[in-house]
């Protein structure tokens, strides 16, 4: 019973709190939220009488500060009026609309007393024009010729799209408009060094656009010639591979321990084998010296790479911009060999020794080249991004 009683005044309060804010926000002069409160609440308790005090006068105000507006808009000569005149229509309508719905079921004398009406050819006439004139300053925009303006176009049709959705040729100018302010570039990649690359890192190198997903909007990046007037022409050259020569180094150090052996009788002087009071043979352990020399041989080669990346503007073929692109491709295997009795080492040493015991054969300059391959990706990402500006503020 208590809790049922909770539940009641809980939904009295909430209900009363609703009634507060809808009338506080009609008193501020809010009438589309209050409205839209009070509706809310009405469709909960359709008989409270506040609710519909505040229902009926937001109704009233909030038409009637549209229709001033619309009436002031259409007085006046600004070309983008239509577009306000269009939203405010919209609210109308979709004002009245709520009211038609809830109106059958309220009491008779809010029934009679409230008159709603039907805006659709207003609404339909005034989004018409709001499209005109955005689709109107799309294509003049286009007109201009200039990537900066093809892009502010798209705003506009879109904004045209939004009053008249469904159609086609706005949609149309749109990638159109989308097209011509972005700049297409061309990348492609060369090998001017004095070495085959291998398949498989010029591949690499060829696909980094797609790999990385570097297209964005108004840039967009082709890996193959196509049918369209590039904007840039994006190189990543190749120009030489500098061969450090494979190198041997083999450090050695000598490790000694004494170690206990076996044990052994003790003999007297005429051979016998000596003995306690007992007669028990008196042994000793004997020690022994050992010896181990551990060689740690270090293997190492490298390539050096050097690349760079050219911004070649299309129309004058002019380099906007050249960067270079240097990596270093190193090789490193370290292995330990040992010479004599390996117990003489201790373990702290061991565990320092390097894991292998066997070379590595040296590779060859293109195997390294294969393996500089996505750090080369990453470095070539690196630089396309940190420059991306170059394409996207060119007009």
């Amino acid at each position: 019973m208590k809790a049922r009683t909770f539940i009641i005044l809980l939904i009295l309060g909430i209900t009363l709190v609703g009634c507060k804010s809808a009338k506080r926000l009609a008193m501020e002069g809010r009438y589309d939220q209050a409205f839209d409160r009070a509706l809310s609440a009405l469709r909960r308790q359709p008989n409270n009488a506040e609710n519909i005090d505040i229902l009926k006068l937001s109704f009233a105000n909030a038409n009637e500060r549209n229709l001033n507006r619309i009436n002031q808009l259409q007085a006046g000569n600004a070309a983008n009026r239509w577009m306000e005149i269009a939203d405010l229509y919209g609210a109308l309508q979709n004002r009245h609309n709520n009211m038609a719905q809830i109106l059958p079921f309220l009491p008779d004398y809010v029934q009679s007393s409230v008159r709603t009406f039907d805006y659709g050819s207003q609404l339909a006439n005034a989004r018409n024009r709001a499209a005109d004139y955005n689709f109107d300053r799309g294509v003049a925009l286009l007109k201009m010729n200039s990537k900066a303006r093809a892009r502010e176009a798209v705003s506009f049709f879109r904004q045209a799209q939004r009053f008249d959705p469904s159609d086609p040729e706005i949609a149309r100018m749109i990638n159109e408009a989308t097209f011509l302010g972005t700049n297409h570039v061309l990348y492609v990649v060369n090998n001017f060094t004095a070495f085959p690359m291998p398949f498989d890192f010029m591949n690499r190198m060829s696909q980094i656009p797609n790999h990385f997903a570097l297209s964005s909007s108004w840039v967009r990046y082709y890996t193959s010639p196509e049918n369209i007037d590039f904007d840039f022409v994006v190189e990543l050259n190749f120009e030489s591979i500098n061969v450090i020569p494979n190198r041997t180094d083999t450090r050695t150090s000598t490790h000694t321990k004494t170690i206990e052996g076996d044990w052994v009788n003790e003999y007297d002087r005429r051979g016998n084998v000596r003995t306690d009071a007992n007669g028990n043979p008196i042994r000793h352990r004997q020690t022994q010296q050992i010896r181990c020399d551990v060689m740690v041989t270090t293997q190492t080669s490298s390539i050096f790479i050097n690349a760079r990346l050219n911004y070649i503007h299309s129309r004058t073929n002019r380099v906007v911009r050249s960067i270079p692109i240097t990596l270093e491709q190193p090789f490193f295997h370290q292995f330990a060999s040992f010479r004599g009795d390996r117990r003489a080492v201790d373990n702290q040493v061991l565990s320092r020794l390097p894991r292998s015991e066997r070379a590595m054969p040296f590779p060859s300059p293109m195997d390294l080249v294969q393996m500089s391959r996505e750090r080369m990706a990453e470095m070539v990402v690196t630089a396309l991004r940190n420059n991306d500006r170059i394409i996207r503020n060119s007009d």
